[in-house]
């Protein structure tokens, strides 16, 4: 009787841990945001890089860095420690929003992705396009370009290509996503 018991017992923690054990197999559950704004000018200077580009840093959602570049044409931000030195492809002409959505791993609340709106156009005073660009914030600090997506409902599809990709998406193999 003793040993039936045990073996219930057993079977019964067993079994309500089942989803659980599903649950912990994928790399991360996103499915969660958080927005910050970040203003160029309010951040720190982070000094003049090559060709007059000028560097700002602000910190973000986990400690993560939000690193804005500006030049004449144009601005951009990159993340964390280890950006993946690449173009952004968004033309000659592009702004960064200030809003920033970050996708956050709801088991430790850690951002993976960071997806920013950018202004793009023919011209400086010209900003009339947008698009969503999604960055891949990798654990050990790397980030890069996971994808650039266009209207219409971008915001959606890009918050639905971070939960479908980014827990298999690695910086400088992976290849980017465009649409």
């Amino acid at each position: 009787m003793r040993q039936t018991a045990g073996v219930l017992l057993t079977a019964t923690v067993l079994s309500a841990l089942a989803p659980l054990a599903a649950h912990a197999e994928k790399p991360f559950p996103v499915r969660e945001s958080i927005y910050t704004r970040h203003k160029y000018d309010r951040c720190p200077s982070r000094g003049a890089a090559e060709g007059g580009v000028t560097r700002r840093a602000c910190l973000g959602v986990g400690s993560v860095e939000v690193f804005w570049t500006a030049d004449d044409d144009s601005a951009a931000v990159w993340f964390g420690r280890r950006p993946l030195k690449e173009s952004i492809d968004l033309g000659s002409f592009y702004e960064p929003d200030e809003t920033i959505e970050w996708r956050l791993d709801k088991s430790t609340g850690r951002p993976v992705a960071a997806v920013v709106r950018y202004r793009v156009g023919q011209s400086v005073g010209a900003l009339k396009e947008s698009r969503v660009v999604i960055y891949r914030l990798e654990p050990a600090g790397a980030s890069c370009v996971m994808a650039v997506i266009r209207e219409p409902r971008a915001s959606q599809k890009a918050r639905d290509a971070v939960d479908a990709d980014a827990a298999s998406f690695r910086c400088g193999s992976s290849r980017r996503r465009d649409g």
